[in-house]
């Protein structure tokens, strides 16, 4: 199975901003898929840049990260 990276994956990747990395997207530097507003870049395209480059670790990685994240609270509407 395929696995994609979202801008702020590979920002967090490249140890960039994710404005800096959604630009470097729109001009093409790196071969990317956009849906709707969205990019997504293949990890494989990210490896044959970057040889160093492990999709699974990096994937784990994030899980990990993006559980650590406090989750934003809904507001709730008042009765």
């Amino acid at each position: 199975m395929s696995y994609y990276l979202t801008v702020r994956e590979l920002a967090k990747l490249l140890r960039i901003g994710e404005n800096a990395a959604r630009t470097a997207l729109k001009q093409g530097k790196f071969p990317s898929i956009k849906i709707g507003r969205h990019y997504l870049v293949s990890a494989e395209d990210v490896k044959n840049i970057l040889p160093h480059f492990d999709a699974e670790a990096f994937r784990k990685m994030m899980e990990i990260e993006e559980a650590k994240r406090p989750k934003k609270r809904r507001k709730t509407k008042p009765k």
